[in-house]
């Protein structure tokens, strides 16, 4: 059935914001979108539902979770190492029960939802998070990890990644799938080699983490400092980490792949620049983790410059305090103040469909397209709808097409 959405502002997100604006909406689609003088003599049976105090836009993409280190949640001090913080990390995971870690994934997949994220890239290093999240209402895209340093354990880990993908991949499923090759430095080459094969021949989106922190910047400029001293100490390093930069190392090697997902980024040369915008690869920045960390300032001029796509995540629990989606926005306001909001909210939205290849509707309202939407109360007198989404902190409400349930 028809029916009439009467917004304050809709927000289509790949032209301007319409003031007063009306959507006609069936189960499945956009029908029509405009100002409801000019569509109600064409629908003139359809009921309305009168949302004019509200701004709809489509509900946001975080691009970034590790949603199975939700139960870390406070429970790691920063203490100015990356490679000890790292280490602090996989001996609290193991010590989590399976139980505990979807317990966690559970609540995060609500406080998600609460702050209105639709879709999510969610990093699943235990291989359980993928049934909670296909069995929600969130869309998005599930990486399994893939972390190989050993050659004693490269067909063992290998096996465990294809099998449990195998075992979990339901066809009909909102949540689509790919695979996280880790990091720069925590896969031999071989298992660089037998993973790039495995994606190549399933056509499987990738995630990588790279550029991370100072110290990994340290490991493959100079093949020193605390976190080249934990890697190698537990897998000899090829010679060709030393002189270059995470990025330009996986692109001299062949194991980036056209149009796919960096995670992070917080360290850069012009170089990488170059080959984020040649080969089209997106950039996920999350904003509070990168604050948790100290990171050097993210580079957003120099990616915008290069028109390379931005989009924003929450990390894990491990390095963030919370998962409102709001925070991130506020975050990225208070770390680059002269970004204007709408660019914000673009790389939360439509920015994020493109980083996670994911289907028409999503991430942008338009007209013959499944809807995925959210609505945000706008209180007068305030007009600027970008600022009243980023300092929301009213209840969110959901629009979902049919074709999204």
């Amino acid at each position: 059935m028809k029916r009439f959405i009467l917004a304050k502002y809709l927000l289509p997100i790949h032209q301007e914001p319409i003031k007063g604006g009306c959507l006609v909406l069936d189960n499945d689609k956009v029908i029509a979108m405009g100002h409801y003088n000019d569509l109600k003599r064409e629908y003139p049976n359809a009921p309305i539902d009168d949302l004019s105090q509200y701004i709809i836009l489509p509900g946001f993409v975080n691009c970034h979770t590790h949603l199975e280190l939700s139960p870390l949640k406070d429970q790691i001090e920063w203490k100015g190492s990356f490679s000890d913080w790292i280490k602090e990390v996989g001996r609290l995971k193991r010590e989590l029960g399976e139980e505990t870690i979807l317990e966690g994934v559970d609540k995060a997949i609500q406080d998600l939802w609460k702050s209105g994220v639709i879709a999510v890239g969610e990093i699943s290093s235990e291989y359980l998070s993928y049934q909670s999240l296909a069995q929600s209402s969130l869309h998005g895209r599930v990486y399994w990890e893939y972390i190989s340093l050993r050659s004693e354990d490269l067909n063992s880990r290998f096996n465990m990644l294809k099998d449990s993908m195998q075992e979990d991949i339901q066809a009909n499923s909102t949540m689509k799938v790919g695979v996280s090759p880790h990091s720069s430095y925590t896969l031999s080459p071989e298992a660089w080699q037998k993973v790039n094969q495995f994606i190549q021949e399933k056509d499987y989106p990738t995630a990588i983490h790279v550029g991370e922190s100072i110290e990994e910047r340290e490991f493959f400029a100079n093949r020193r400092g605390s976190l080249f001293q934990f890697i190698n100490g537990i897998s000899q390093l090829p010679e060709e980490v030393y002189h270059t930069t995470p990025l330009s190392y996986l692109h001299s090697k062949g194991y980036l792949m056209r149009g796919n997902m960096i995670i992070h980024m917080n360290t850069m040369s012009d170089r990488d620049v170059q080959i984020l915008q040649d080969l089209k690869l997106s950039v996920i920045h999350c904003p509070l983790s990168h604050d948790y960390f100290s990171h050097p300032p993210f580079q957003l001029d120099k990616l915008m410059d290069h028109e390379v796509n931005i989009a924003l995540g929450s990390d894990s629990l491990a390095s963030n305090y919370t998962l409102d989606f709001f925070e991130e926005l506020r975050q990225m306001v208070r770390n680059f103040p002269g970004l204007p909001m709408e660019k914000i909210i673009r790389m939360a939205t439509l920015s994020g469909v493109r980083a996670l290849k994911l289907r028409e509707g999503l991430g942008e309202i338009r007209v013959g397209q499944p809807y995925g939407l959210i609505g945000i109360r706008h209180p007068d007198p305030v007009t600027n709808p970008f600022e009243t989404i980023i300092y929301n902190e009213s209840s969110v409400i959901h629009l979902m097409s049919q074709a999204f349930r």
